[in-house]
């Protein structure tokens, strides 16, 4: 069950997350340590953390008063509703946990779902948003978020998400068009593929069908401050067997692509290069066979990189295209 970031919750919204496992974006917490909150700040050590990992990472919520179970493929899955005592207030318990997150996270919010039974205990939802810098748990220590625990932040972690809002971002991304054969003359859209430009020219395979991809790099701002006159530069990486027999041809890419005087705004995007490749119908190349990794190199601030696995896109094109048609 997935009701992330809605509202209001109730008894069998909460109870629907038995046998569920945590997430990037999804823990529980037994309601036990919360049995003293009111003597004692034992807990906060614990919730703060999973929240400035939430806030450091991609939001989530944290729910209080639900026991997991001993992992599961590395995943604590919600194994029942103990609960926190009723006795704690909703108002107290923000208060308390607001003022020991550093610096001041805007937009958490804190649900209080009481229980049927027992009827002394309630359950908190506490939705937590992405923040927009980085953000310190009771402990001093900044935290982030893996798919089945959160863990403190290196140095270089901490100063990325710090960073957030104030430098330019930039991400290339892929739209790419599937067709089958160039007698049939048909193309169809296919996918957006996130990360990097590249000039791939892949040349006909000695079939006489055969799959063709074409692809348009762009290179997208997603931050908030504007982009200006960036430098891309590529770099191929691939298994020569796959390109051995004419199953797969590749020219060399264009290593380098300065886009002088370009400017772009947040949210547009440029073209940077156009390409296309062919494969053999039923060839398939697994994951690491051929990938092109990108940098961007900006004025003022450390580059970005990223990478695509270009047969893992090839496959989800030839899918895509059996789905549609």
């Amino acid at each position: 069950m997935s009701r992330l970031f809605r509202r209001p919750w109730t008894e069998n919204d909460v109870r629907g997350l038995i046998g569920s496992s945590e997430t990037i974006r999804l823990e529980f917490k037994s309601g036990s340590s919360l049995e003293t909150a009111d003597k004692n700040d034992k807990w906060l050590g614990t919730v703060t953390a999973a929240i400035s990992a939430f806030a450091n990472t991609e939001g989530g919520e944290l729910v209080l008063g639900i026991r997991e179970s001993a992992a599961r493929a590395r995943k604590s899955i919600a194994e029942e509703i103990d609960g926190v005592p009723a006795t704690i207030d909703r108002e107290w318990l923000q208060r308390k946990i607001e003022g020991h997150i550093s610096p001041y996270l805007p937009g958490i919010h804190f649900e209080r779902v009481r229980l049927s039974s027992p009827n002394d205990r309630v359950v908190f939802i506490i939705q937590i948003p992405q923040g927009n810098t980085a953000y310190q748990a009771n402990d001093r220590k900044y935290y982030g978020r893996s798919e089945t625990e959160c863990i403190p932040l290196p140095d270089h972690e901490i100063r990325l998400r710090m960073n957030r809002g104030r430098i330019p971002e930039p991400e290339v991304r892929c739209h790419v068009w599937f067709g089958r054969s160039a007698a049939e003359g048909k193309d169809s859209p296919a996918s957006t593929i996130d990360s990097l430009e590249s000039s791939l020219a892949l040349t006909k395979s000695l079939a006489d069908r055969y799959d063709e991809m074409r692809f348009k790099f762009f290179l997208k701002n997603v931050g908030g401050v504007t982009i200006r006159s960036p430098v891309a530069h590529l770099r191929e990486s691939r298994r020569d067997e796959i390109f051995n027999g004419f199953k797969v041809r590749c020219d060399n890419i264009r290593t380098r692509s300065e886009m002088r005087d370009q400017v772009i705004y947040p949210g547009d995007e440029r073209l940077i290069q156009e390409c296309s490749c062919e494969v053999k119908p039923g060839v398939t190349l697994a994951l690491g066979d051929f990938v092109v990794a990108w940098t961007v190199f900006l004025d003022d601030s450390l580059p970005r990189d990223g990478k695509i696995d270009i047969g893992d896109e090839i496959q989800k094109s030839r899918c895509h295209d059996h789905e549609v048609t």
